[in-house]
């Protein structure tokens, strides 16, 4: 189902980004997704590590998860990243 914010998961997804300037998730539990500060207690989908530079050019669509600077957990959610949020 694609809706403002692209395909929605199947089910429950989240997504742990971790970089030295911030800790965020990234959570699906149904209708919408929530972003906020991660406090690195709960399990995630994918967790996804990195430099400050790499971690903003994954979100943003700039590298996948082939770049050197980028380590995941999940590599099949990691590539689903951007179906759920798409951009240029």
């Amino acid at each position: 189902m694609l809706g403002p914010s692209g395909m929605a998961p199947a089910g429950p997804t989240s997504f742990r980004f971790l970089a030295p300037g911030a800790r965020l998730l990234a959570v699906h539990a149904g209708q919408a997704w929530s972003i906020g500060p991660d406090a690195g207690d709960d399990p995630v989908s994918c967790e996804v590590r990195g430099d400050d530079s790499s971690i903003a050019l994954f979100v943003m669509g700039r590298v996948s998860v082939d770049h050197a600077g980028i380590s995941v957990t999940d590599v099949p959610t990691a590539r689903a990243f951007k179906q759920y949020f798409p951009g240029p």
